[in-house]
């Protein structure tokens, strides 16, 4: 039955086998480092063409990446100024929130004393009586909170470092791996090429379907007259991002205000079901059309890299491996004896079987 297995190909099966494990391990012991490059990348990734056109009217290359980076920086501002001024429109519907939040934790309190046999549960009567008897030692919940909010900080500014880095020598990277693999062909300007783009492309399309779901979701919170609707919905589109969880989280929240505002449950389970409805829209007509064909990642092996990146990397991995295993893709398409691993991956390039064909053709003359 192995007959016709030569040892040729066992060989490079192994091989990459070998390889494959040799570069898991390194992405588990060197996460640290490797989750900020990764992003890093990326975004340098869309800076890129600006950069360039940026260069093309004689600016310095480091005064581009920099610029590039200060683009990024006002985007991310503005998002975020966006974020604070629906917050501050909250402030309208404190009073309400906070009155029907208060007598819904009492009633829950009351009932849970009672199922548990607890009097101190049954005496709780407001937000922050309940906040404190979960968290007695707070104390050591802000020190856990200041350390997080530092660390996120030093996180943030050692990824804007990467992001100039990357745009400032990109070119040296492409000349170091042309020279490193004796590139006479030009196959790793080609696949250096191919891997831009999908990247690209990939993050196109996510953008393009948070702007989808973002108008989606604030129209339709605000047929369900749920107040700063526009601030819930963009919120869901961006949580969107984070495969599995970030829908959830983004779903519940609006769900959760709206019942504790409205104090109707009914309209709190009709946000549900939208979500649910337009999450399976998302999942099987709009990113499938606008991302999937940009990548052509097999769906199997797109939830794989989910589940595999939430192993190795947590969040982190389910944001960045379905843009890797595209990546991963390409670089199997350009190496001999690995394409039959990418088509297992996704659909190979058309230009791969027509090259392959005549090459088997002028073999067999």
């Amino acid at each position: 039955m192995f007959s016709k297995l030569t040892s040729s190909s066992l060989y490079r099966t192994t091989a990459f086998m070998l390889l494959a494990g040799m570069i898991i391990l390194l992405m588990i012991l060197g996460k640290a480092l490797l989750i900020p490059l990764a992003f890093a990348a990326f975004l340098a990734i869309i800076l890129s063409p600006l950069c360039e056109w940026l260069e093309k009217r004689d600016i310095h290359g480091s005064i581009a990446a920099f610029l590039c980076l200060l683009v990024a920086t006002l985007v991310i501002g503005g998002i975020i100024t966006f974020f604070i001024m629906q917050m501050s429109a909250l402030a309208d519907n404190v009073s309400t929130f906070e009155e029907n939040l208060n007598q819904m934790i009492r009633q829950g309190a009351i009932y849970l004393g009672q199922q548990l046999s607890d009097s101190e549960i049954s005496r709780l009567s407001s937000f922050k009586e309940a906040l404190g008897f979960m968290f007695q030692d707070a104390q050591s919940v802000l020190g856990t909170l200041l350390v997080i909010i530092a660390s996120s900080f030093v996180y943030i500014l050692f990824l804007f470092t990467f992001i100039v880095l990357f745009l400032i020598y990109r070119k040296d990277f492409v000349q170091f791996a042309v020279y490193l693999l004796g590139d006479e062909n030009h196959s790793m300007q080609h696949m250096l090429l191919k891997i831009e783009r999908v990247v690209r492309n990939y993050l196109v399309g996510i953008f393009q379907v948070m702007l989808i779901l973002a108008i989606c979701n604030s129209i339709a919170l605000w047929l369900f007259d749920v107040p700063n609707a526009l601030f819930f919905g963009v919120f869901a589109a961006l949580l969107n991002v984070v495969p599995f969880i970030g829908p959830i989280v983004g779903s519940i929240i609006p769900a959760l205000f709206a019942l504790v505002v409205s104090g109707s449950s009914t309209l709190a389970v009709s946000i549900i079901i939208y979500f649910i409805v337009i999450q399976s829209l998302e999942n099987y007509l709009i990113t499938p059309n606008i991302v999937g064909k940009k990548v052509s990642i097999n769906p199997m092996f797109t939830l794989i890299s989910i589940f595999v990146g939430n192993m190795i990397w947590g969040i982190s991995g389910m944001i960045l491996f379905i843009p890797l295993t595209a990546v991963l893709k390409q670089v199997l398409d350009e190496i001999n004896g690995l394409q039959p691993y990418a088509q297992l991956l996704g659909e190979l390039d058309k230009d791969y079987f027509k090259i392959e064909q005549e090459s088997q053709e002028s073999a067999d003359v």
